[in-house]
This record gives C-alpha cells, structure tokens and sequence, in this order.
C-alpha cells in the first residue's frame, strides 16, 4: 500500500511529530508498504520528486528530539505562508492510498487537516475531524461528555492570559 506520513507541522510539538513520522515511517516500509515522510508544514518543494520508499531502498528515517522547543519563528519563514499545509503535501497526499497522521498539537490535532482530507476523499488514520475539533477544546469536551452521562471529574475553565 502507498501511505503518506504526515509530521512536523506547525506547533510547539513539532520535533516529536517529526521523531514519531520517522519512526511509523519505517515501521511501515518494514511491514512492506511504500511510505513517504512528508512535513506537512514545510512541504515538498518544486522540482523534488515525491517518493514513495520502500525497504528495500535502504532509507531509514531518523529525527532528534531537542531539549526546547522548536524555533516557529524559523520555521514559519522557511515554510509555507499560505496555510496549514506546505506546498504538494495535498498532492502527495492524492497520489496515496491512505495517510498516517502522525502530527501533534495544532492542524493535526484540531481536525483542520482531518476536514481537508475528508474534503478530497483521502482516507487517513485516527479520528475525524468533528472529533478533533471537540476534543481539542477540553472545555467544551467535558460539556458534551456531562450532557452525555459520561462521568467526567469536576473542572473549571481557566481564562488564558493576554500577554
């Protein structure tokens, strides 16, 4: 099967969104399939070949971890100033037969990339984005989960602070 891996992003967690994308892309050429590591942030730029690698190509993906956070700032000027998602990830994503969401925090967590997908009839893996979407706001979560009997312990919303 031909699967595009989706990592990094634009979030604070995009280091271990990296690591995580290295780590189920090789995992997945090891069970056989054709994967493709993309960032869905920074994207493919034009005139690179999108590939698709298998085992046998002898790739293996690899991404450190650093002991802060990433640095969005650099990130956002080497990506893509149009949106969430990074120039021919869509394309990519459309010459797959599945996408691996391995993104955390942000598009990747909040259902916009799930809607995108969803959108073009790409089928991926995880939950869907009205999920994503109700689940990335814990106020409004623990809402629907009381309305619904679910046990849930009490809570009170915090106001972010305005910096």
């Amino acid at each position: 099967m031909k699967i595009a891996v989706l990592a990094g992003g634009y979030s604070p967690e995009r280091e271990v969104s990296l690591s995580s994308g290295a780590m189920i892309t090789n995992a997945l050429m090891e069970q056989g399939h054709e994967v493709c590591l993309i960032d869905s942030y920074l994207g493919i730029p034009d005139g690179e070949e999108i590939r698709f690698y298998r085992l046998k190509d002898g790739m293996e993906f690899s991404s450190h971890i650093g002991e802060s956070a990433p640095d969005l700032e650099h990130v956002k000027r080497r990506g893509s100033l149009r949106g969430i998602m990074g120039n021919r990830v869509m394309e990519a994503c459309m010459e797959s037969e599945m996408v691996f969401l391995a993104l955390h925090g942000g598009a990747g967590e909040n259902g916009q990339i799930q809607a995108i997908l969803d959108g073009f009839g790409i089928p991926y893996t995880g939950t869907g984005y009205e999920g994503c979407f109700k689940a990335m706001d814990k106020h409004l979560a623990k809402l629907l989960m009381r309305e619904e009997n679910i046990p849930t312990p009490e809570w009170r919303p915090a106001m972010k602070s305005q910096s």
